[in-house]
């Protein structure tokens, strides 16, 4: 009896490819967990859309201050979005926020899901190519630092 049953029993150094562990994966459910040269087994990440574009012509001043609803932020990432309250400034009415965006003191910039704030808004160019909106300086109401940490 082979010690590797998962193996084939005819495999020979010049027969089989050579394989490393990226081409492996971890195969299942409790009672079926196994290690597999198929790919596409693994999670993997989710592709992303592209953001929605904005007219070249769309004049933004970016020192006027909007307010906003965080509808939701990445810790880990370090990005999340913004949902505007003045409707039809933004494609989608909701604008990407980074966290060099935010003002604050903390060590680790952080915002809340249902948080209100203050964002202005500019132009950026993505890697794309496509013109789009983002939130930048994003406060507390009022102006305040963003502060969640201890």
């Amino acid at each position: 009896a082979c010690p590797f049953p998962h193996l084939p029993t005819d495999a020979s150094p010049s027969t089989q490819p050579l394989r490393g562990i990226a081409d492996m994966s971890w195969g299942g459910y409790a009672g079926n967990q196994s290690w597999s040269y198929e790919k596409g087994k693994g999670k993997g990440k989710e592709r992303r859309s592209n953001p929605p574009s904005v007219p070249a012509d769309l004049e933004i001043d970016e020192n006027v201050r909007h307010r906003g609803t965080v509808t939701q932020y990445s810790k880990f990432s370090g990005y999340g979005f913004v949902e505007l309250q003045t409707k039809g400034l933004a494609p989608s009415d909701k604008v990407f926020v980074h966290w060099k965006s935010i003002t604050t003191r903390d060590r680790f910039p952080l915002l809340m899901p249902g948080m209100e704030v203050e964002l202005g808004l500019k132009k950026t160019v993505e890697r794309n190519g496509k013109l789009t909106l983002r939130g930048v300086n994003l406060t507390l109401p009022g102006g305040g630092p963003v502060s969640l940490q201890d």
